[in-house]
């Protein structure tokens, strides 16, 4: 064989066998990131409340090891750095001013309501929504094909909120959905109840609420208050979303359902509104000057607060789980001052305060929360 036969031959093997080992390697990291992201749900098989908040707060106790390798490449901002400017954010969620409403409506009642699945929120300290520390977050968006977790990068390190992440802030459960069968022939008694035999409402006539009179003459009636308080919790604090969009029984026959509303994982509903609506605000080449989030993108900040610990004003208190009882916030953050103390910043300087506490972008092991670490120098393919 002539030798640049034998040399290009030579040159294909190589080529190949260097293309099925990064084959091979991304499909194992795609792996463990399907693993990590899913731990929660896996961990809880039955979908019980119980069972979720018991393998929740063992993994917000235990501190994350990483011993992974920095990916070889950078993945795009969506945003180029230095691009995009101020915007204004509406949150359509607002926490106080529900619990607000629901505490003046159960003047009997609020115990059991204080003592349900959304009793953690009754215990938050006070978190004003910083709509530009958010929007600085958004603005360093890299692309990414999986709808489920949005990704960032901010001086050479990259962060990952995805369903674990705000399982560990909210205490939500965000395990396996019931069987259909479960799920079939329920009541919508208290539907009507309270609301007549309308149909679905629009979010303004669902919020008078508030003007509808509770009677709290037996135990089994201020029960009743309690579950259409929840389900007015979780409709204008958890799953806010366009004006324009209805409210339907189905949620609220759910809650009805004892045996349902404990292990139901209201969770998912939550984060799937919340995500989609933070990966759908920033486009490319396109710079939005205002534009409003559903969901719950607090949870969203607070994650924030944990990856990023430079916030001014911001206090973190002792508080292992869920983490959203841990940070207190009673300032908003403007959004100059954030990006000259925060975002802005020179990357030696930011290697002097978060960064030391995270690990370098070079660092092949660490502990602390789980980021996933990028080379910015690296050439793009």
């Amino acid at each position: 064989m002539a030798p640049l036969k034998r040399l290009r031959k030579a040159s294909d093997k190589s080529t190949e066998a260097t293309t099925v080992t990064e084959a091979a390697a991304t499909k194992k990291r795609s792996r463990e990131v399907e693993e990590s992201s899913n731990a929660l749900q896996t961990a809880n098989l039955g979908y019980s409340s119980a069972k979720f908040t018991e393998a929740s707060a063992k993994l917000a106790r235990e501190p994350l090891l990483y011993t992974d390798t920095p990916r070889p490449k950078v993945s795009r901002r969506i945003i180029p750095e230095g691009a995009g400017d101020i915007a204004h954010l509406t949150v359509i969620s607002n926490l106080q001013v529900a619990l607000k409403v629901i505490y003046n409506k159960l003047q009997k009642g609020i115990d059991q309501f204080e003592a349900s699945i959304f009793g953690d929120f009754t215990r938050m300290k006070t978190i004003q929504f910083c709509g530009g520390f958010v929007h600085h977050l958004l603005l360093r968006q890299l692309y990414n094909d999986d709808p489920h977790v949005i990704e960032f990068e901010f001086n050479g390190v990259g962060a990952r909120f995805d369903r674990k992440a705000f399982a560990m802030f909210t205490g939500l459960n965000c395990g396996k959905f019931p069987k259909e069968t479960e799920m079939r022939n329920l009541s919508y008694s208290l539907w009507t109840k309270y609301f007549g035999e309308s149909g679905p409402m629009t979010q303004t006539e669902f919020t008078r609420l508030e003007n509808i009179e509770f009677k709290c003459d037996n135990d089994q009636e201020i029960w009743d208050n309690v579950k259409s308080c929840m389900f007015f919790f979780l409709e204008t604090v958890l799953l806010p979303a366009d004006r324009s969009r209805l409210v339907k029984k189905n949620n609220f026959t759910i809650i009805e359902n004892d045996n349902l509303l404990e292990k139901y994982p209201w969770g998912n509903l939550c984060y799937d509104l919340t995500i989609s609506s933070l990966r759908s605000k920033m486009e490319a080449g396109k710079h939005k000057t205002s534009y409003s989030l559903y969901g719950f993108p607090l949870a969203f900040q607070m994650w924030g607060f944990h990856v990023i610990p430079m916030v001014p004003t911001m206090t973190s208190l002792s508080v292992g789980y869920p983490r959203m009882l841990g940070y207190q916030l009673p300032n908003i953050l403007h959004y100059n001052r954030l990006a000259n103390d925060v975002f802005n910043k020179k990357q030696e300087e930011c290697e002097k305060t978060y960064m030391i506490n995270f690990g370098k972008p070079d660092d092949k092991q660490y502990v602390g929360h789980r980021l996933y670490m990028y080379h910015p120098l690296m050439p793009e393919p």
